[in-house]
């Protein structure tokens, strides 16, 4: 968790940043609780965990997709426009 803190204070700015914390770490259990309850009501009605899978994978590799597209843009560093 502290690696995350750290990003989302350094994007968010320090006030901000711990509520935008907040509001990620609720959401991530939401989801989790979600997936879990998805899971269970696949498993019941198919007698398997199969579709589970290939979903979680399919999602899995969207995810990937979609931050194979983040640009980063490099951040000037102020010592070295001064020199």
């Amino acid at each position: 968790m502290p690696p995350t803190v750290a990003l989302v204070t350094q994007r968010f700015g320090r006030e901000v940043g711990l509520v935008a914390f907040g509001w990620v770490f609720a959401a991530h259990q939401i989801g989790g609780g979600f997936a879990a309850w998805a899971a269970g009501a696949v498993r019941d009605t198919s007698g398997t965990y199969d579709g589970v899978f290939v979903a979680s994978g399919f999602l899995c590799f969207t995810a990937a997709l979609m931050l194979a597209t983040i640009r980063v843009r490099p951040r000037r560093i102020a010592a070295a426009a001064t020199t």
